[in-house]
């Protein structure tokens, strides 16, 4: 994991689950967020993509992503042919 990545997600766990401090860390992160963390080996996004697909037949289904970011889960289920997705973020920079 590269140095820059170790940094923010310090500034994360550092926040110690206070709202605006976690904001403000993930404010400064949106840009390379999804990218650091593909780039890391988390295949997280693929992984909640893969499970809505298995559970979640229906493409006319409304899904709610809560905690979207910067919406790379979102892309990832319009091109499973998902239309009605809705994301969330608690941080305004996403």
């Amino acid at each position: 994991m590269s140095e820059d990545i170790e940094a923010r997600l310090g500034a994360v766990y550092e926040a110690e689950g206070d709202q605006a401090r976690l904001n403000r860390a993930y404010d400064a992160w949106v840009d390379s967020y999804e990218r650091d963390l593909w780039g890391s080996g988390n295949p997280y996004l693929a992984i909640a993509a893969a499970f809505v697909a298995r559970y979640v037949p229906d493409r006319e289904a409304r899904i709610l992503d809560g905690g979207c970011g910067p919406g790379g889960l979102a892309l990832l289920l319009i091109l499973l042919g998902y239309r009605r997705i809705t994301g969330i973020d608690a941080s305004q920079g996403t």
